[in-house]
């Protein structure tokens, strides 16, 4: 997540000459490096129920209908 972050933060930010560089070093000298994985628990909580159920579902579509890997 640390790259949404500062993306975010880059386009939020007031300043016209914000870059990536310098939006990470306010953002480190500030808030300290957790202040990147903020929303990593709530992703991973969207996403891997997600993937624990989507994932074995098409593999066993794709074993049904005798589709393989090239």
């Amino acid at each position: 997540m640390p790259a949404d972050t500062l993306k975010t933060r880059v386009l939020n930010s007031t300043s016209p000459r914000a870059t990536l560089l310098s939006v990470l070093a306010e953002t480190l000298r500030g808030e300290g490096v957790r202040a990147l994985f903020k929303g990593y628990l709530p992703a991973v909580m969207r996403q891997g129920p997600v993937i624990v159920v989507q994932m074995p579902i098409v593999e066993q579509l794709r074993a049904l209908l005798g589709v393989g890997y090239m």
